[in-house]
């Protein structure tokens, strides 16, 4: 008989009708359904042959898929959830050592005996097991398992629901949840236990495994969850490997019995310690119908034709576990722990496949990965971490010496009350945060920032400094939906909006009564700068100068044209405001800023809120506003813009610029030109010319940060005229 073929005879207890459709069922468990040979029977252990280490990069994908989907599931979890993150007091019954105390040396003997108990557990329940399979007392192993199963997909699932609804204040009612859990549990016992799709049936398992670690992460004491990760990997190196390990002893009784070890037995044994091994499979490509009784497989779901080629499989145990190690990193929301643990368990599993390739035997999945695991946890929390949070406070303290003020020092609060909404007659409310340097009686005048999408006071605090050496006070908004504002996000984004709130807030703050008000935009706030300066002078206002950096110009520009599509279905799906869809929205548009667009935010939420600004530029419509500032104002502008900007071409930029009709032009390729254009502009602007544009050719989109004291220089110049005007 081939060595790589199940053999045709009947195995006990095996389902004729499931055998004809099956031609070789797979699930998440510890071992495949693995045929034993009579190479590992003279071998005394459980060999590979050479022809079935066949396996390449696909095969480590599709074992890395499941273990990282599970892992995400716990991290996800334990992020968002905070019932799993909290310590009630309650804990697990073969926990008995939680004396609250500080005293270390006790802290690590009560951990240790902790994890000695369940080591004693995870014993007993092993030798149970084995004592039952070896007296074929299926029967009882099925009911244990469906039992097991039953708790899982029901109990543990309905307190897990009922967690995430509170935790994302989601209302339904009690038959929904029932109706809707009782599904979920009745599909998934069938899967497990009776027939279904084999994708599903992986899926129950693997979330399965993420409630199983769920339940560890929250009912273990803080650091017997360590001791229990290490007790747990040596238990499963012992075993595997040593000559009466009890996983030996399950293989060799298998053999002696020429039948294969069923994936229930392992994946029962996974949900109470890691009973697992790596072993590769030899594809079975048809199995003979049989009408003799059922064998311990009975109810394996199948899925004809599906994996003709073998591969690597991995206990359910090693889900869990690695699941409680990251999951357990990630409750201390420092991501880099998260990740160094994340990486650690790959490395580990590739380094096992590398030694199920030499050494052609079963092996523990566990060890390597969570040795890895833990070194990487420790080393990253108590070395890594603490450094590179040492050096991050360094620089920025530095840098708020040098070169800007920290502008969050500066924060105040006022409540704004303004008219939003399509037809714009609704009325709202928000706290409004803003930052104010501060007026006194030798102020000069007043500066109105207004940052981006996203954006944000900050957008402005390396203009601080110089501002106050020139007695000229800042104030810097913060739109509605931004990281400073609570509340407005999906009434206060387009024009008319924004600008209404902007209205009333310097209406709050009594602003119109200053001497000079000047409106300086960045970015998407230039709209709402030039606009507002339009605006507001004609309603007698005392705008006299308006600062525009980097702005979006009067034609859809790359940054925009090139993700319209993802912009507005992201737009589309935020307007919606539905709990469930942010829970899912929100990480993927906080990746899309930071690592498509290139631009910072801090959260999902202010991701979300900086989206929607950007279905609504009014481009070309601008000229209208620059005609009216020409024609009907005596506002003097500076527009500046860079040439390598990663989100408006230098074209659109230059149109924009032209539209100042009569503006001095000035193109800087360095310092040295910035000199000369800053001396050459400030007598322009200062002896009554009106507008002035620069074309900053080795800058990008950020020019408050990198010309702060250009743009302000040319702003004293707008002052520096107004006042010899008066004087005069």
């Amino acid at each position: 008989m081939d060595q790589n073929v199940v053999p045709n005879e009947a195995r006990p207890g095996e389902n004729s009708g499931l055998r004809e459709t099956t031609a070789n069922p797979v699930e998440y468990g510890a071992t495949h359904a693995v045929n034993v040979n009579e190479q590992a029977a003279n071998s005394g252990s459980p060999q590979i042959k050479d022809s079935e280490l066949s396996y390449g990069a696909s095969h480590v994908i599709n074992l890395f898929l499941p273990v990282t989907v599970c892992m995400a599931f716990v991290v996800f979890t334990m992020n968002t959830v905070d019932f799993y993150n909290k310590n009630d007091g309650r804990h697990l019954l073969y926990t008995p050592f939680v004396k609250d105390t500080d005293d270390i040396g006790e802290i690590a003997l009560m951990s240790l005996g902790n994890a000695l108990v369940m080591l004693c557990v995870v014993v007993v329940m092993t030798v149970l097991l084995i004592i039952l399979y070896k007296y074929r007392c299926y029967k009882i192993i099925h009911g244990w398992l469906i039992m097991s199963s039953f708790l899982l997909l029901f109990l543990f699932s309905a307190i897990y629901v009922q967690e995430v609804l509170k935790a994302f204040n989601i209302t339904l009612s009690n038959i929904t949840v029932l109706f809707l859990l009782a599904n979920y549990g009745i599909l998934g016992m069938m899967c497990i236990h009776w027939k279904g799709p084999l994708r599903l049936q992986q899926a129950y398992l693997i979330t399965m495994s993420a409630l199983m670690a769920l339940v560890f992460i929250k009912y273990l004491p803080e650091w017997t969850v360590w001791c229990v990760l290490f007790i747990i990997s040596v238990w499963d190196l012992v075993a595997v490997l040593s000559p009466k390990g009890p996983l030996r002893y399950l293989v060799e009784t298998a053999q002696e019995r020429n039948e294969p070890i069923f994936p229930a037995l392992i994946y029962s044994s996974g949900m109470l310690y890691p009973y697992t091994l790596f072993t590769m499979v030899s594809a079975v490509n048809e199995v003979p119908k049989t009408n003799e009784d059922p064998n311990p497989n009975e109810g394996q779901s199948s899925n004809e034709g599906l994996n003709p080629n073998g591969g690597v499989k991995l206990g359910l145990g090693d889900f869990i576990f690695y699941s409680v190690l990251l999951g357990k990193a990630s409750s201390y929301f420092d991501w880099n722990t998260t990740l160094a643990c994340y990486i650690a368990i790959l490395i580990g599993l590739c380094f096992t496949l590398l030694l199920l390739a030499v050494f052609k035997r079963a092996l523990p999945a566990l060890p390597i990965s969570i040795f890895f695991g833990l070194i990487f946890y420790f080393c990253t929390r108590w070395i890594i971490t603490p450094f590179v949070t040492e050096r991050k406070l360094s620089n920025q303290k530095s840098l708020a010496k040098k070169k800007y003020f920290d502008l969050n020092e500066f924060i105040k609060k006022v409540d704004v009350s303004y008219v939003t909404g399509k037809n714009m007659n609704k009325n709202i409310t928000v706290t409004a945060t803003y930052i104010d340097s501060g007026i006194n009686e030798n102020t000069r005048a007043t500066i109105i920032g207004m940052g981006g999408s996203p954006g944000s006071h900050n957008d402005f605090k390396y203009m601080k400094e110089i501002c106050e050496k020139r007695n000229i006070r800042l104030l810097c908004i913060n739109w509605p939906g931004s990281e400073f504002v609570e509340g407005g996000i999906e009434d206060s984004y387009t024009n008319p909006e924004r600008n209404s709130f902007a209205t009333a807030f310097l209406d709050k703050l009594n602003v119109k009564h200053c001497n000079r008000l000047i409106l300086m935009g960045h970015s998407r706030g230039c709209e709402n700068a030039l606009q507002l300066a339009a605006i507001l002078s004609k309603e007698k206002w005392p705008i006299f100068g308006t600062v525009l950096l980097n702005s979006p110009g009067l034609e859809s520009h790359k940054g925009v044209r090139t993700r319209i599509g993802v912009i507005n279905s992201a737009a589309y799906l935020v307007k919606l405001n539905n709990p469930i869809m942010n829970m899912i929205l929100h990480p993927l548009l906080n990746f899309f800023y930071n690592n498509m667009v290139g631009l910072r935010v801090p959260n999902g939420a202010v991701a979300a809120a900086a989206i929607l600004p950007l279905t609504t530029f009014y481009f070309d419509r601008q000229t209208e506003y620059i005609e009216k500032i020409i024609k009907d104002t005596e506002i003097k502008a500076f527009y500046g813009y860079g040439a390598k900007d990663f989100l408006i071409e230098e074209h659109i930029s230059e149109n924009l610029a032209k539209a100042f009709r009569g503006a001095e032009h000035y193109v800087i390729h360095n310092k040295n030109d910035a000199a000369k254009a800053l001396e050459q502009a400030r007598h322009h602007l200062i002896n009554g010319k009106r507008f002035v544009t620069a074309n900053f050719t080795q800058e990008g989109h950020f020019l408050q940060k990198s010309y702060p004291e250009f743009a302000i220089e040319l702003l004293d110049a707008m002052i520096t005229s107004d006042e010899l005007k008066s004087t005069n």
